[in-house]
């Protein structure tokens, strides 16, 4: 491909990682929303637990290999003729908000189990302690990933939002990431 070839889609790995990663940042939410509406008697609640836990790692791994294919690929632009500078500056702001949530996300939860008197599991393997248990360091990391997961929330109903938005004034926006 050419420097002066148009890209128009995104390629076949950006689209597995971006939508495998939806679908684990939903078993995100999934997850806590049942611990939260089940509470700490339910019996399931450590393989739920479990499951947050080792998708959040998942999440980390997969948005490691999605910097680097960013990183090497071409992206589809969003064009003067459909975008105004301001639309384009917003999603850039949107989609570097998308990238620290994703690397904060998993970072803070990691930290508030290193940091609490349990270990923290990728499902039976066990992961490396890096802090000593510290209260108040997993108190710190537990606000900073609930605050984390309210903004992760609004900002990715801002991405759906807007995607839906462009998909009315261009058609086919959103095939370029099916």
């Amino acid at each position: 491909m050419t420097s002066t070839t148009l890209v128009t889609k995104y390629s076949l790995l950006a689209k597995y990682l971006h939508w495998s990663m939806a679908l684990l940042i939903a078993v995100q939410f999934l997850t806590i929303f049942y611990i939260f509406i089940q509470g700490i008697d339910d019996p399931a609640l450590l393989s739920v637990v479990q499951a947050h836990h080792a998708s959040g790692m998942l999440v980390f791994a997969l948005l490691m290999v999605r910097i680097v294919v960013r990183r090497l690929s071409r992206q589809p632009t969003l064009s003067s003729e459909h975008f105004s500078k301001g639309e384009r500056h917003m999603a850039t702001i949107g989609h570097i908000a998308l990238y620290t949530l994703m690397l904060t996300m998993p970072v803070s939860g990691y930290i508030i189990m290193d940091a609490s008197p349990y270990d923290a599991h990728f499902y039976s393997y066990t992961m490396p302690d890096i802090l000593v248990a510290d209260e108040l360091t997993m108190d710190r990391a537990a606000l900073l990933h609930w605050l984390g997961a309210w903004i992760t929330g609004l900002v990715i109903l801002g991405h759906i939002t807007m995607a839906i938005w462009h998909q009315r004034k261009i058609p086919k926006f959103i095939h370029r990431m099916l």
